[in-house]
């Protein structure tokens, strides 16, 4: 599961833009933490630009046509000695990279990083390369590595680029060997705030998913079995859906039942899925009368502390259970498998044994009907 911190979740909640956040969080951690801007300089000097050990961190101040980097690095003689721009999801400016580039000290070593996601890494770079080539600047000598890639610009300047997780790992680990544990939590902090920008993002499609239909065939199948699952459910009454719908919203796809006295949502669940990175379908409990997730949780409470959890909170007071479905089987072992989780969830809600009830899937499915209307 992919964690946010603290910083990350009120990041996203109160600020349009999280990215700025981001920046001013990693030039504290520079300017606090002697050892991190070591590390930082230890990264830029892979690209063979040796930067001073006196240099300042000033976050996004206006430079030249009134660009403004994310952060500037200056030398004791107010030189810029390196530019790094911070990207998340956002396009390249009209100004990037070649404005930046022409901001560096003349007659120094100096370089421009960017530092963005993982999974943009290749696609900026190349967009960076394509911009440099039509300004007219010769790029020369690309390296690539794990850690960073770059070229040389002129003898004495290089364009880089590297991701936020390989720069905070540098980081962390540097600070963590020299027992700077302050700095080890700004970073783990802003590590969080990363992982959340990163959650809510778009994604840049690929060729290969255009065309690959096992992603809409995998949606239809779990969409479908779904109310395979409900149906053997009921053939054995663990489950009534008299008066209540089927659902579709923005992310999900389902329909309601009840649980004796408790009601739920169960079906396709792309948010909770996500998050969790547990199971596509869910079991979800409200906290009004009809879901009386506050019951729900005491009865299922020990499956709370089940690897993976069986039991978690979710938005607003709800309870979610996500059904476990098994790999490399066929579709009757998925269907039976999460039978045999509603059996043991119907025990738990009544208050019997919490012990793994034998169950018996009917000879024949009910066929799935198309909608239920209240």
């Amino acid at each position: 599961m992919t964690e946010t911190s603290l910083l990350g979740h009120l990041s996203l909640r109160l600020s349009v833009h999280p990215e700025n956040i981001a920046t001013e969080a990693l030039t504290i951690v520079l300017k606090r933490s002697r050892t991190a801007s070591v590390a930082f300089r230890q990264l830029i000097g892979l690209t063979g630009v040796c930067l001073p050990d006196s240099l300042s961190f000033e976050a996004q101040q206006v430079g030249l046509d009134r660009a403004i980097p994310d952060l500037r690095c200056v030398d004791e003689s107010g030189r810029t000695r390196a530019v790094v721009e911070n990207k998340f999801w956002a396009g390249l400016t009209e100004n990037q990279p070649v404005t930046y580039i022409r901001e560096l000290a003349h007659s120094e070593e100096a370089v421009v990083l960017f530092v963005v996601p993982d999974a943009r890494r290749t696609t900026i770079w190349t967009e960076l390369l394509t911009r440099c080539s039509t300004a007219g600047l010769q790029l020369s000598s690309i390296t690539q590595s794990s850690a960073i890639t770059f070229a040389h610009v002129t003898p004495l300047h290089c364009l880089a680029i590297t991701s936020w997780r390989n720069l905070l790992d540098v980081l962390n680990t540097a600070v963590v060997s020299s027992g700077d544990m302050s700095a080890a939590n700004d970073i783990a902090q802003l590590r969080g705030l990363c992982n959340a920008i990163d959650s809510e993002a778009f994604l840049p499609l690929r060729p290969d998913e255009l065309s690959n239909v096992e992603i809409p065939r995998r949606v239809t199948n779990l969409a479908d079995v779904v109310f395979e699952i409900v149906q053997a459910c009921e053939a054995l009454n663990y489950c009534d859906r008299k008066g209540l719908k089927e659902t579709n919203g923005r992310y999900t796809s389902g329909t309601y039942l009840k649980f004796g006295l408790y009601g739920a949502w169960f079906g396709l669940h792309v948010q909770l899925w996500k998050t969790f990175e547990i199971s596509p379908l869910w079991f979800e409990f409200s906290s009004s009368d009809f879901g009386k997730a506050q019951q729900v949780r005491e009865l299922l409470r020990v499956w709370s502390h089940c690897s993976p959890p069986r039991c978690l909170d979710w938005n607003n007071n709800e309870v979610v259970v996500p059904a476990i479905l098994p790999t490399g089987v066929d579709k009757e072992k998925i269907i039976a498998a999460v039978v045999q989780q509603v059996a043991e969830m119907v025990a738990l809600l009544n208050q019997q044994e919490t012990q793994k009830l034998p169950v018996e899937l009917p000879a024949t499915i009910p066929p799935k009907t198309s909608s239920i209307t209240s």
